[in-house]
């Protein structure tokens, strides 16, 4: 930024240098075009020179705007050129880094013809279901899922059942998409799951990657364009560090998602201004809803 400006101060003073020429010739009735063309040329190889010597971090006298008496130099405004750049967002929090993007989903039983099953079990080692080994790993990696049955289940924790991770089931209306930590509902396209020794859960945050871009589904959960604001709703087991697990609902979201724009690298900020409004609608839906 600061070596464009001294080019910009250049070509100014070049600018300059040639209308001072004019003018010097004009003065003592310079009438010959070959004197005009080297008089310039002179003043523009000067010009060149002191800027070329100059050091890199600071302009030097010579790079300064030639004697201000002089007569319409006032005609080239430079305040335009070197105006510094567009002052910060207002509204920007701190930077927290540079994040891996990863996303998750709820995970869905599909009809198998696998005579095994393993059952999932309750906090109280109940078995709440039998289900087939891969969708068992499935359910305790994505967190949330649906049985065959209809029901939602979530994970509750480890355990000391004969297979852990323990599950519970989800009935309230208003935790369709499953929970996060503390039972916070889960909402597609905002929840994000976090290591909670980098983010505390229930940080809002701000990731410009996401803004401006149309989110998959339907509305009311989808089919809008995203402002870049999540909620840190979750806990993912397999988070570790600078990395931001987005909650995509469903796995066809994230396929169609994944194709246009591959996120992989965001840049995360804290959004508890900017996304002042997130948290304020979250709730209100979450009202309605119950």
């Amino acid at each position: 930024m600061l070596k464009s400006k001294y080019r910009i101060l250049l070509n100014y003073l070049k600018l300059t240098s040639l209308y001072l020429a004019t003018l010097a010739l004009a003065s003592t009735g310079c009438a010959s075009g070959d004197d005009f063309v080297d008089a310039a040329v002179s003043a523009s190889a000067e010009a060149t020179s002191a800027s070329d010597n100059a050091p890199v971090d600071a302009p030097s006298d010579a790079m300064n705007p030639v004697d201000k008496s002089a007569e319409d130099l006032s005609v080239i405004d430079m305040t335009d050129y070197l105006a510094d750049e567009e002052p910060e967002d207002e509204n920007a929090g701190k930077l927290l880094g540079n994040f891996q993007f990863t996303y998750y989903w709820m995970a869905q039983e599909k009809r198998s013809k696998s005579a095994k099953k393993t059952p999932i079990y309750n906090s109280r080692c109940k078995p709440i279901a039998k289900v087939t080994q891969s969708y068992a790993r499935r359910l305790a990696m994505e967190g949330t899922g649906t049985l065959r049955d209809g029901r939602l289940v979530n994970v509750s924790g480890p355990c000391e059942c004969d297979r852990s991770p323990c599950f519970f089931v989800i009935k309230q209306k208003e935790k369709r998409w499953g929970v996060g930590v503390a039972e916070r509902p889960l909402s597609p396209f905002r929840s994000a799951a976090v290591d909670t020794k980098v983010v505390k859960i229930g940080t809002t945050l701000y990731v410009p990657e996401l803004d401006g871009l149309l989110m998959p589904g339907v509305a009311p959960w989808g089919g809008f364009v995203h402002d870049g604001c999540l909620i840190a709703d979750d806990r993912g087991g397999g988070v570790k560090g600078k990395q931001i697990d987005f909650f995509m609902a469903r796995r066809p979201y994230y396929q169609s998602f994944h194709r246009r724009h591959r996120l992989k690298k965001v840049t995360v900020y804290d959004g508890d201004k900017r996304c002042e409004g997130v948290k304020k609608s979250k709730a209100e839906r979450r009202r309605t809803e119950s």
